[in-house]
């Protein structure tokens, strides 16, 4: 009979007469996976991160976004493009007409570390050697307004928004550095009583432990 190979605890302690080993979860599932507010896009030679990898530059894609976004966009671009592609503010006015577009866009920048490991998030790092923007995460008024609810994009969805994608990207950042985790619970002859993965933080992990212990004593 084949063995499962449980790795060895990263903490273990006992609580209420049980003894808990918490591991490191090494098959976790990716946080992108999941009914995610937002829309993580990135370019990276050597990874493959977010939801997508766009083949054109950030200037294309956000382009591409602003004439998803407002219907009216593609065509104010054509119209720039036909009577001032020469002009000296041609770019001025190009992207101002973008921005117009994403207005109601919740964008915010991914930066990435990479020494040992990788690490994400919608801070700079300030290292200016191993990190720097890998891509965006972004949710619009429609993604917005499909999970709060409502007609309109008020200044408090859009920073609810923004509280969401943040929190979506801490949990993507534990996910890419293995700060994933399971616990196995032992009774007081090391017999296996209950053991679950997939707890994204070693403190949650430790904390849903201790109250399984708890609930089965409940259950006695």
């Amino acid at each position: 009979m084949n063995q499962i190979h449980v790795p060895a605890p990263v903490e273990q302690f006992e609580h209420r007469g049980h003894t808990v080993k918490i591991v490191l979860d090494d098959s976790p599932e990716s946080p992108r996976e999941w009914g995610n507010l937002g829309h993580m896009v990135c370019w990276h030679s050597r990874y493959n991160l977010g939801d997508e990898q766009p083949r054109c530059t950030p200037d294309e894609w956000f382009c591409n976004l602003a004439c998803k976004t407002d219907a009216t966009t593609e065509r104010s671009l054509n119209w720039l493009e036909e009577r001032y592609y020469d002009s000296p503010d041609y770019e001025t006015r190009r992207q101002k007409i973008i921005a117009r577009a994403l207005d109601k866009v919740v964008i915010l920048p991914l930066y990435l570390y990479d020494h040992g490991g990788i690490t994400i998030s919608v801070c700079e790092f300030g290292d200016l050697f191993d990190s720097g923007q890998v891509g965006y995460s972004y949710a619009t008024k429609a993604m917005i307004l499909k999970e709060l609810g409502g007609k309109l994009l008020t200044k408090c969805k859009r920073e609810r928004a923004k509280k969401m994608l943040r929190a979506e990207v801490a949990v993507y950042n534990q996910y890419l550095m293995g700060d994933v985790y399971g616990y196995i619970i032992e009774d007081q002859d090391d017999h296996t009583l209950d053991a679950c993965w997939g707890f994204y933080g070693l403190d949650y992990c430790i904390e849903e432990a201790k109250l399984e212990v708890e609930s089965r004593e409940l259950l006695l």
